[in-house]
């Protein structure tokens, strides 16, 4: 098994969803088991919940699930048999933030932009718990049925739980918005997983419109012809944003009818404030220029939060890929101190 810093990096190749979550569990076992380990203490100190008695709260998603995505489904309870850990507890880690859903912790930074005509990049900053520096993501670079991509996952979640591109010239990566408006709907990292299966423009909206989500949460997207847009979901209906030529996202709601004083927080719009700004100074986009943005110590874009037991989130990876040319450029940690390696579907 190769790594980035400290990100695993694996292969998967199968046609059915059982062998291609079997072998996700198998090949990343050690690690897998690690993060249950070290999740059942988080839980305990940090957000004050026995793990065990989280595994009756996470079943309650299993329904809406089983429902819209069973072939899904299948696939984590191969990846449980594969890592040789409990399916229930496999799931809890999959429901993390709808677990954790009354602990607001402030994370992620997306951006989409139109570097030419028809080429766009999508640049994200994934911040979460800073105990997940360590063994929180693996990069898996997955063949299914035929169709490639390159997909940044959550330790012990579904594949493509943080972000990904495909050979089908499509990348998207997601924020959560609004912790506080919660209902035992589909788990964000099913949809995700789904998200990898697009084909076209229009299979983003009806996958969002297919169920209700456990969270708010954002969907922002990028095409190899160039298209970039974002969708907020908020409860049972969302919203599309597009522009010509770029897109932020951060963690409170955008429209207008969905803020309020609960979910529309200081330290996500400043970041919001502080992208939109960084990126106002510029004509034409690059690589470089997009990096620097995500490494911005101002209103927090690059998190540097270095206590493991704190619910403040910090900066565990940087991503920034290209559909049309199907890399992705992945950084371990902060993008300020660390470099990024650049991955292709090749």
């Amino acid at each position: 098994m190769k790594t980035h810093n400290s990100i695993p990096i694996i292969k998967v190749k199968a046609r059915d969803h059982y062998s291609f979550g079997f072998q996700i569990g198998r090949q990343l076992r050690h690690e897998i088991q690690a993060r249950i380990r070290e999740n059942k203490k988080i839980y305990r100190e940090l957000f004050k919940k026995n793990f065990k008695q989280l595994i009756p709260y996470a079943h309650k998603f299993l329904p809406q699930t089983e429902k819209y995505f069973p072939h899904y489904l299948t696939e984590a309870q191969a990846m449980s048999e594969g890592a040789r850990v409990p399916f229930r507890e496999l799931f809890v880690i999959i429901c993390e933030e709808e677990l954790a859903h009354d602990k607001s912790i402030p994370r992620c930074t997306s951006i989409a932009l139109k570097l030419r005509k028809h080429e766009a990049l999508l640049a994200h900053n994934e911040d979460w718990l800073p105990s997940y520096r360590d063994n929180g993501l693996a990069l898996i670079h997955g063949t299914f049925k035929g169709r490639s991509f390159l997909a940044l996952t959550f330790m012990a979640s579904m594949v493509g739980s943080s972000c990904a591109v495909t050979d089908r010239g499509f990348c998207y990566a997601t924020n959560s918005i609004d912790f506080k408006k919660f209902s035992h709907g589909i788990p964000r990292p099913f949809i995700l997983r789904a998200l990898l299966d697009v084909k076209k423009h229009d299979e983003v909206i009806k996958i969002l419109d297919l169920c209700q989500q456990g969270l708010g949460g954002n969907f922002m997207f990028a095409w190899a012809d160039g298209v970039i847009g974002d969708v907020e979901e908020f409860g049972q209906r969302h919203t599309v944003f597009r522009d010509k030529q770029f897109l932020a996202h951060t963690n409170h709601p955008l429209h207008k009818k969905n803020q309020n004083r609960n979910n529309t927080y200081k330290s996500s719009v400043a970041r919001y404030k502080q992208v939109r700004a960084l990126l106002r100074t510029q004509k034409t986009f690059s690589v470089p220029f997009v990096k620097r943005v995500l490494s911005e110590h101002k209103a927090g874009i690059c998190a540097h939060e270095e206590n493991r037991r704190s619910l403040y989130g910090a900066t565990i990876a940087s991503v920034v890929m290209n559909p049309k040319k199907g890399w992705m450029d992945v950084c371990a940690g902060n993008p300020c101190q660390n470099h990024y390696q650049r991955f292709t579907l090749n």
